[in-house]
């Protein structure tokens, strides 16, 4: 899949996972939130607390949300059925997703710290991310 490389053509293609990609454009325009359907287009992985800092540090691509110690990992459509991962949250159907808009990249609030580039989170990657992650001393 191609690089996306412009705010715009990143919206399109998060937007494309709305039944209606106008509500999504709308919802960034006045709020830069939009709430999207998960298991369209992408399933996602949240994480929380001291393993997020250590899976971003383990330098996966494809789009990752964050807020405090939260994050949420975009991953491929199925991902969420057959994820098992102790201490994180799969959401696929029929979850809902509070989305920022590509221009959100920094706290505080809901932010990007990947951006979506067109390519989604390797579900195995993540895996060994978090089995890599070791609490703090």
């Amino acid at each position: 899949m191609s690089r996306l490389t412009t705010p715009d053509a990143r919206r399109k293609w998060l937007a494309a996972a709305d039944h209606n990609e106008a509500h999504a454009l709308r919802w960034w325009a006045s709020t830069q939130v939009a709430l999207l359907p998960v298991g369209r287009k992408w399933d996602a992985i949240r994480v929380q607390g001291y393993v997020v800092e250590e899976a971003l540090r383990y330098g996966l691509s494809g789009p990752i949300m964050r807020e405090g110690q939260e994050a949420f990992f975009l991953v491929p459509v199925g991902a969420a059925a057959t994820w098992d991962q102790p201490g994180t949250e799969a959401l696929g159907k029929p979850s809902y997703l509070r989305v920022p808009d590509p221009l959100s990249l920094f706290p505080p609030g809901l932010h990007w710290a990947n951006l979506p580039d067109g390519t989604l989170v390797d579900p195995a990657k993540l895996r060994a991310a978090l089995r890599g992650a070791r609490p703090c001393p």
